[in-house]
């Protein structure tokens, strides 16, 4: 191989080397994500003291439970 094959070899190794390092970072990013935060009263609660909101303290917990956890708020 003369000189100018092994540049060309070596330019594309790096080019490769450096796509497959930068795919690799975005795949690390995408996989951490943050834990969901469910507040209850979007899940109609009147958080008045006299109101029962145990349907929307159950809803949240339950679409809590199927996003695949997180943090129910009150």
């Amino acid at each position: 191989m003369n000189a100018s094959r092994r540049q060309i070899c070596l330019y594309v190794s790096v080019a490769l080397g450096t796509l497959f390092v930068s795919y690799a970072a975005a795949s690390a990013e995408a996989s951490r994500t943050i834990p969901a935060t469910y507040n209850v009263v979007h899940f109609g609660a009147k958080a008045d003291g006299q109101t029962k909101d145990t349907l929307a303290v159950q809803r949240a917990i339950v679409t809590c439970s199927e996003k695949g956890g997180g943090t129910v708020y009150f």
